[in-house]
C-alpha cells in the first residue's frame, strides 16, 4: 500500500479526504495515521547491505532514512479527520488483540510502479505473507468490534528500502530474518520525515 496515494477516512461519520479541502493527498493539514511494524535499529545493516546487492541491478539510491521505517498494517485516514474518540477506539482496539510474536523472513526484493516521471519504490517482501495478514485481520476485526469501518489492508505486504529509477521487477537475495514482537500506532509527520508515536502494543499470546 502506498500511504503516499490518498487514503480513505475510516471513520464513516467524516467527511472522507477526498471532500475535505486539502486533504486529499499528504499535507500540512494532512497527516497519515496508521498501525505498522516498525524494525529495530539493529535491523539496518542488513537492509544496508541488501541494497548494496541491489547495485548490481542497477540500483544508484541509498537506504532511506531509518525514521519512517515501516510494514503497514492498517491505515486511519489522516489525523485531522480524526476525533480524540475514534483514536482512543483505535487504540483500546489495538489493547484488546491476543496475539504471539513472529518472525518475518524476507528473501526477494523487488520494484514497484509508479506514476510516470517518479521513482519506483524498491521493496523488500516477505517470503511468507500469512502472519502479517492474520495479524492485520485481527486487527481489523477488534476495530470493527468498536463499531468503526477500517479500510482493506494493503495488497502485498512489504518495507520499502528506497526510491530509485531501476525496474527490478522480482528478483532473490540472501534471506533476512526480523522477529516482530510490537506493533505502533504513527502520525506521518508530512514534510519532516519523521513519525510521530501515538501508541505500541507488545504481542502477547495470553494479552497481557
Amino acid at each position: 500500500m502506498d500511504l503516499l496515494a490518498p487514503q480513505p477516512s475510516l471513520f464513516p461519520k467524516l467527511r472522507s479526504p477526498a471532500a475535505t479541502a486539502g486533504a486529499t493527498r499528504p499535507g500540512p493539514g494532512s497527516h497519515p495515521v496508521f498501525f505498522a511494524i516498525l524494525p529495530p535499529p539493529d535491523f539496518e545493516p542488513e537492509l544496508r547491505r541488501t541494497v548494496e546487492t541491489c547495485r548490481r541491478w542497477g540500483v544508484g539510491a541509498s537506504l532511506g532514512a531509518p525514521e519512517t521505517r515501516h510494514i503497514s498494517l492498517v491505515a486511519l485516514g489522516f489525523a485531522q479527520l480524526l476525533t480524540a474518540e475514534q483514536r482512543a477506539a483505535a487504540e483500546d482496539a489495538a489493547a484488546s488483540l491476543t496475539f504471539s510474536p513472529f518472525t518475518l523472513r524476507f528473501d526477494q526484493v523487488a520494484s514497484f510502479r509508479a506514476k510516470p516521471g517518479n521513482k519506483r519504490p524498491l521493496v523488500l517482501l516477505p517470503a511468507d505473507q500469512a502472519p502479517l495478514a492474520a495479524l492485520t485481520t485481527a486487527l481489523r476485526m477488534a476495530i470493527i468490534e468498536r463499531g468503526l469501518v477500517p479500510q482493506r489492508p494493503p495488497a502485498r505486504f512489504h518495507l520499502t528500502l528506497c526510491y530509485d529509477r531501476a525496474d527490478l521487477r522480482t528478483r532473490a537475495i540472501a534471506p533476512l530474518t526480523l522477529r516482530v514482537d510490537r506493533f505502533t500506532l504513527v502520525r506521518s509527520v508530512f514534510g519532516e520525515t519523521r513519525y510521530e508515536h501515538w501508541g505500541e502494543w507488545p504481542l502477547d499470546p495470553a494479552g497481557r
